[in-house]
Parts: C-alpha cells; sequence; structure tokens
C-alpha cells in the first residue's frame, strides 16, 4: 500500500512548482484552514467473491497549512459508520469507528476568477460491530486522487472534476459456524464531482457531491486563519 502515498506526493509537487520556490516560513507564521464535515457515501465493494451495496457516514474535523499559495497539506480525522445491503453476512448490522487521514492539494492555475485544485487523501479507516450470535471488523487504506476546476464568483465559488479511488481492505468475519478474513476492493474507480461554496468573511459553507464509482454527498463549514 505505498503506491497510493507516492502517487498523491508526486502527483501534488509536480503540479505545485511554486510550492517550494520560496524559502520556507516559520510554521507559526504558515495560514491555516480548519474545517467540519459530514459526508454520506455510497458505492458497490467486492468482498471476497460478492458484492456489497455499501454506505458509509462520517463527520468529523480537518485542517490544512498553506505552505505556499501553491501548496498545502494537512490531516482530518473523526467517527465512521458503515452499512451494507445485498450482502448476508452483515445485513442488519451497523457498523462504527473512525478515520484518520492525509490531505494533499496542489494549484497548478491560480488566478483571480479561476483556480485548478488537483491532489488527493489518504485514510485508514476501522469499523467493527459485534452481536451475540455474530461479528465483524471491518478496516480498509482508501487513496482519492483528484482534479477539478474552480470558478470564482464572489462570494460563490462552482467547481467540477473527477477523481479516481482505490480501496485495499479486509473483513474480519465470525459467527456459530464461520471465522473468514476475506479481502476488500472497489467494483468501480472513477467518479465525476461537483461543488458549490459560500465564502465570506475567511468563512467557507461548501456542498459537494460525487457521482459513479461514488455516490456521495458532502458539507463543510471551514474558517481560515
Amino acid at each position: 500500500m505505498r503506491w497510493p502515498l507516492i502517487t498523491l506526493a508526486i502527483l501534488t509537487l509536480a503540479l505545485s512548482p511554486a510550492a517550494f520556490a520560496r524559502s520556507s516560513p516559520s510554521l507559526m507564521d504558515v495560514p491555516v484552514s480548519f474545517w467540519v464535515y459530514v459526508d454520506r457515501t455510497q458505492s458497490d465493494w467486492e468482498i471476497g467473491d460478492e458484492t456489497a451495496d455499501t454506505e458509509i457516514s462520517r463527520f468529523g474535523a480537518a485542517f490544512t497549512q498553506h505552505f505556499s499559495e501553491r501548496f498545502h497539506a494537512g490531516l482530518f480525522g473523526g467517527y465512521s459508520g458503515l452499512t451494507q445491503t445485498d450482502y448476508a453476512r452483515t445485513a442488519g448490522l451497523s457498523q462504527s469507528g473512525a478515520h484518520l487521514g492525509l490531505i494533499l492539494r496542489g494549484f497548478p492555475v491560480k488566478t483571480t476568477r479561476f483556480d485548478v485544485d488537483a491532489g488527493g487523501t489518504l485514510s485508514y479507516n476501522l469499523t467493527s460491530k459485534s452481536e451475540t450470535d455474530r461479528d465483524v471488523e471491518t478496516s480498509w487504506t482508501e487513496g482519492l486522487i483528484y482534479a477539478k476546476g474552480i470558478l470564482k464568483f464572489d462570494p460563490v465559488q462552482l467547481s467540477l472534476g473527477a477523481n479516481y479511488q482505490y480501496i485495499d481492505g479486509t473483513e474480519k468475519y465470525n459467527d456459530d459456524f464461520l471465522s473468514q478474513n476475506s479481502k476488500i476492493s472497489t467494483v468501480d474507480n472513477v467518479s465525476g464531482m461537483a461543488g458549490i461554496d459560500f465564502v465570506a468573511g475567511g468563512g467557507t459553507i461548501g456542498l459537494h457531491g460525487e457521482w459513479g464509482a461514488r455516490n456521495s454527498l458532502y458539507l463543510r463549514f471551514a474558517q481560515d486563519f
């Protein structure tokens, strides 16, 4: 699982030629964006030789430091919930747990009215559920690489782009008759993405969605410092 991190780092740095063009400032002087978020994502997973309609709900907090105008990096994390349908082993189970991840963002184009934002995220996720007759633990690493254009009409910003998702994980399942570890991957990988942000006074309220391999809604409340 080294390649998602390597890919994200190379992509973002390659698209950000001005990232380190100036001398590195003290971390105390670097601008920071902080936000809280809630999102719900539906996608199809391959678990062993079966397919599961998987829904993940998350809420959490994130920050990025603006190391230059064209390069931002940070962390995100919080609560995760997971439910699945069309999959007998976990039918009726609502798993809960947490996620923690890395954010990398590059801006190869940045003007008054239009930006190109390209980068990605890499996260580790763990959820579980135990009942008297069965228990399940689901862990997965998720890499997401994206590129999008952003049109800026004060105070509204509109974005449109695409992303590629990679998941590598394991489901550990036990009941009275079966104990099994199954590999997890995605059925499809490519999604379209669009969003709208309202920006005022250093704060942002944003609503973003995806369609394709991932069908999602993502709401965030952000503040720049």
